[in-house]
């Protein structure tokens, strides 16, 4: 499976012709442009190693997350967040205003907005939005912003001034997608911090360490406590969280490598083959070779 990172997004930026292509980097930390045709990602399975924010502005395209088919046409708006596989499945060039970010700015921004971590979990399986006209124009508007800023010469703080933008653009988006959920989100309070905790540590553990135990010891607390948090935060158990990132790692490297199912096991620390395809089968219903071929 193809990697992909910021620095080969810089890469393939110096060579772009800035005169005919409206697009702008700044330093280490952001990338903003309009034709994701000419970027190569996505053409073949592609795991992103950078956070990827657009909004679709003409055509109708297929693009498959993580094993997932989107559909992605105008006034859709699209998060794509660093460890997701993605592939475009339309030939036709993808017309609209894209905002990479790197994996170091991504994260620093996402320490800002911690409270609403929920809500981000639940754009991580939900994508694709489609916005209303309105919302649209706004975000060509604070895109257009960001763009006049980086472009600016001269200016010592552009770069924290582009950060506090993409912050606020984040908000934006965040406000987008929460009217998609009838939950509330309120401010963290320390049972939303374990849970945040908990998630940073499950995306960097879950393919070694699937017991809640090394969660419980991480956090440190008992399992029992984190087990009674984990759930009264987010409607499932932390066994639920942990199956899922487990099994989502497993369907995608079934539909998208060509790894056997024992490399595949081996990959996700389980003692052996057999064992691999029980688990996967309980969770489910269909064996890793079924779920391959169909």
């Amino acid at each position: 499976m193809n990697t992909y990172d910021f620095k080969a997004l810089q890469a393939q930026f110096g060579n772009w012709d800035k005169s005919s292509h409206k697009a702008v980097s700044e330093a280490n930390d952001f990338m903003l442009f309009e034709d994701i045709s000419k970027v190569e990602i996505g053409k073949t399975p592609t795991r992103l190693h950078v956070a990827l924010f657009g909004l679709c502005t003409g055509g109708k395209h297929q693009v498959m997350i993580n094993s997932k088919l989107h559909t992605f046409e105008e006034n859709d708006y699209i998060v794509l967040f660093p460890n997701q596989v993605v592939s475009l499945e339309s030939k036709d060039p993808v017309n609209g205003i894209f905002f990479c970010l790197s994996n170091d700015t991504f994260e620093s921004i996402m320490q800002r907005i911690q409270e609403m971590l929920s809500l981000f979990l639940y754009v991580r399986e939900n994508p694709c939005q489609r916005l209303r006209p309105e919302d649209a124009k706004w975000i060509i508007q604070y895109y257009n912003l960001i763009f006049a800023e980086l472009s600016t010469e001269g200016n010592i703080f552009r770069r924290e001034t582009a950060k506090a933008l993409a912050v606020g653009l984040f908000y934006k988006a965040c406000n987008i997608y929460a009217s998609k959920i009838t939950s509330k989100f309120v401010t963290k309070n320390r049972q939303e911090e374990i849970f945040s905790l908990f998630i940073r540590e499950l995306s960097k553990n879950y393919k070694t360490n699937r017991e809640v135990t090394f969660y419980a010891d991480r956090l440190c607390i008992t399992p029992k406590y984190l087990s009674t948090t984990i759930k009264k935060v987010s409607g499932q158990s932390a066994n639920q969280w942990i199956q899922s990132y487990v099994l989502q790692e497993a369907k995608v490297m079934l539909k998208t490598t060509h790894k056997s199912i024992q490399q595949i096991s081996l990959e996700l620390c389980f003692p052996s083959q057999s064992f691999f395809g029980k688990y996967f089968k309980q969770h489910v219903g269909i064996s890793p070779q079924q779920y391959r071929k169909h």
